[in-house]
């Protein structure tokens, strides 16, 4: 008879608890799908040590499945640009000056620094499946550059793979930026490496 009790007050104070609003309980929310927002990744690597510099990510204002550069250059008398741009949406991803007898400088993108950026300590080697595509200022004299040692820094960057992942078959568009004109000097040189995920 005790426990007949026991069970009975369990059940007035389980019943007595729930009022008739609460029998629609609050439905538990669902994740909300992550959004593809389409992105360039810029990664500068010093010419002469391959030591990867920074990077910076800059999102696109359109969506588009091919990625292009198309260039505006001019050439320095004294002093000249380059500007690099996303073909398709037309939005500008780099723009520097070339200084004759002097040295020019990147005004956009910010470069973000690389201690900002994780890094895998001992990477499986990943390549893009279609290469390199450069860009090529003037064709006379171009040799095609070897850039093993370039890469083996910026695959090293944890959104570089993420990128590259991503978007596996792409062509990674790079770039050497020489900010003197003349003889210039190596050591002010840049490669710009541009992955798009």
């Amino acid at each position: 008879m005790k426990n007949y009790v026991i069970l009975m007050l369990l059940y007035l104070m389980t019943t007595a608890c729930c009022s008739s609003s609460d029998s629609n309980p609050t439905p538990v929310p669902t994740p909300t799908p992550t959004v593809y927002e389409p992105k360039v990744m810029l990664l500068k690597v010093n010419y002469l040590t391959n030591a990867f510099e920074g990077a910076v990510e800059i999102p696109l204002e359109k969506k588009s499945s091919t990625f292009t550069l198309r260039k505006e250059y001019q050439e320095p008398s004294d002093i000249g640009n380059i500007k690099l741009f996303h073909k398709e949406t037309d939005q500008l991803l780099f723009d520097a000056s070339i200084i004759w007898m002097g040295k020019g400088r990147i005004s956009y993108p910010q470069f973000i620094a690389p201690d900002n950026f994780e890094r895998v300590a001992q990477p499986n080697p990943i390549y893009p499946v279609n290469g390199f595509k450069m860009l090529i200022l003037f064709d006379s004299f171009f040799v095609e550059p070897d850039l093993t040692q370039a890469w083996a820094r910026v695959q090293t960057v944890m959104l570089a793979r993420e990128y590259l992942n991503a978007n596996p078959e792409q062509q990674v568009n790079v770039y050497l930026h020489q900010p003197s004109a003349d003889v210039g000097d190596p050591e002010d040189w840049r490669w710009i490496f541009f992955l798009k995920n």
